[in-house]
């Protein structure tokens, strides 16, 4: 018997349902591609957020701050950030390059010592910045904190994904019930990782930081209002 072959109308309704199977897989295939990016995103942050605790241990109980200025000069060029305070404690510059965002490479090569024009250096990761001096609420990238002025560790957001300002997470001076509007806030299907003051890190929502009178993670008293 002679064997038939496909007919234009199979082939055709073949390839029709490869197309909608790979309509509805590939979006399937880049979540689940994300999510090990974040997965890995969130093993950077918490090793940053270590950094900062093993930091304060070795600095009678103070976090870093945002920046400070090398001696000699004042101008941003001679201001470095929390990235290379925390340096030695890491020792290793890729942690500051969020897998998902390729734009931002850490390029910096600190060796264990400050540099100048660190601070313009862009990065994947930025401190907590978000209400910014002289009002309240204090977070901690704007001064040095003392682990006793945390009164919720646990609840401290001390770093987190950026794109802001080569090395702070976006702010909003001294305004309550902030809700991030930048990239960065949901970069990993559609939210962000934050390391704490205590050390560990969490993927957020931006919606569902709270920043409230009565509790806000960005701040140091873990109250808005003072």
């Amino acid at each position: 018997m002679k064997r038939k072959g496909f007919t234009l109308i199979e082939l055709l309704v073949v390839i029709a349902i490869i197309a909608i199977l790979a309509a509805i897989l590939f979006p399937v295939f880049a979540k689940a591609r994300e999510k090990a990016r974040q997965s890995s995103c969130s093993s950077n942050v918490k090793q940053l957020s270590l950094g900062y605790h093993m930091y304060a241990s070795d600095y009678d109980q103070r976090y870093p701050t945002d920046w400070v200025t090398l001696p000699g000069g004042t101008p941003w060029t001679n201001r470095y950030t929390w990235r290379a305070m925390i340096f030695p404690y890491t020792k290793n510059l890729q942690l500051y390059t969020c897998p998902s965002d390729s734009t931002r490479v850490y390029t910096g090569t600190l060796a264990g010592q400050c540099l100048n024009d660190e601070g313009n250096i862009p990065a994947g990761y930025g401190d907590n910045t978000m209400h910014w001096d002289p009002a309240v609420p204090h977070p901690p990238g704007t001064r040095w904190a003392t682990e006793a002025e945390l009164l919720a560790p646990a609840e401290l957001i001390v770093i987190g994904d950026s794109t802001g300002g080569g090395h702070q997470i976006s702010y909003q001076p001294d305004t309550l019930g902030v809700v991030r509007g930048d990239a960065a806030a949901i970069r990993h299907n559609e939210g962000a990782n934050y390391g704490f003051a205590d050390g560990h890190a969490k993927w957020f929502k931006p919606s569902a930081i709270e920043d409230t009178t009565t509790k806000c993670l960005w701040a140091i008293s873990n109250r808005g209002d003072q």
